[in-house]
């Protein structure tokens, strides 16, 4: 077998060799690489950004049809008691219509009431007069 001889020379060029060799693979290799991971980076960055912006403009427009939507509540309760005040004086109204109707038809019934009434007493003394010479006859007879 042989001796491996090793001397300065050959050390100092395997170190040339692989210092050479290392800034290669660094131009080459890995600067590229860094560079698309960087570029890769920002775009991240960029997209988070962006969808940080996204959210908070959701959250906003949520927000905001929140309110719409509180704002619409109370509009149609506001509505539904203005419907709801009129309904009440309308029927009211109509109330006092129809309590002053069957005021009058009342009136006019005990008006009826007394004239047929007096038609009943003036009958009633015709009847009774007739009666009562019916009577003086019969008794006379």
């Amino acid at each position: 077998m042989k001796e491996l001889v090793i001397t300065w020379q050959g050390l100092l060029f395997e170190a040339a060799a692989f210092l050479i060799f290392t800034y290669l693979i660094n131009i080459f290799l890995f600067k590229p690489i860094k560079d698309i991971i960087k570029k890769r980076r920002e775009m991240l960055d960029s997209n988070i950004d962006k969808q940080k912006n996204y959210e908070t403009s959701v959250e906003k427009i949520l927000k905001n049809i929140e309110d719409e939507k509180k704002e619409y509540k109370l509009f149609l309760n506001q509505i539904r008691e203005d419907y709801h005040k009129d309904a009440t004086n309308i029927a009211n109204k109509m109330l006092e219509a129809a309590k002053k109707e069957a005021a009058e038809i009342f009136d006019k019934k005990i008006e009826d009431i007394k004239k047929s009434r007096g038609s009943i007493y003036d009958s009633i003394k015709t009847e009774s007069s007739a009666i009562s010479k019916l009577i003086v006859n019969k008794i006379i007879d």
